[in-house]
This record gives C-alpha cells, structure tokens and sequence, in this order.
C-alpha cells in the first residue's frame, strides 16, 4: 500500500520564513490542477482537520483531510 509521505526541505521552509512567515505558524499545503500540471499552494491557517503533519524550522506544514485525494494511499 502506497502511503504519503509530507517533506519539507530546510531549504523551503526558509525561503517561506524570508516572505515573512513566522516561527510557529502552521501552514497548509494542497495540490492544484492547472493546464495539465500540478502545483503546490501553501497558505498561512490553522489546521481543522490535518491528516500529514510535518514540523521544519519552527514552522508546522500540514495537509487536511478534504485534500487527501492527493494522496496514492486514497486512490
């Protein structure tokens, strides 16, 4: 069984930190569609129903439920 698996490079949760995110934010990740490709989207917000969590520098990222399609676990 496929299983996903949420990684956050130091790299990126810097640059994240550089755009003024701070320390000890929680920031939500999902994928987007568009032309064809996907896209990864963040966004500054507590979680309400978070299914991968992953901690990087002070900042927590997370996936909620409703984006779990996303996933091969959920295919």
């Amino acid at each position: 069984m496929d299983v996903m698996k949420l990684v956050v490079t130091n790299r990126a949760s810097k640059w994240l930190q550089q755009t003024g995110i701070s320390s000890g934010s929680q920031v939500a990740l999902w994928a987007e569609r568009q032309a064809g490709q996907f896209t990864i989207n963040y966004r500054v917000q507590r979680p309400d129903q978070p299914v991968f969590t992953v901690s990087q520098d002070g900042l927590k990222f997370y996936v909620e439920f409703a984006e779990e399609w996303f996933s091969p676990a959920s295919r």
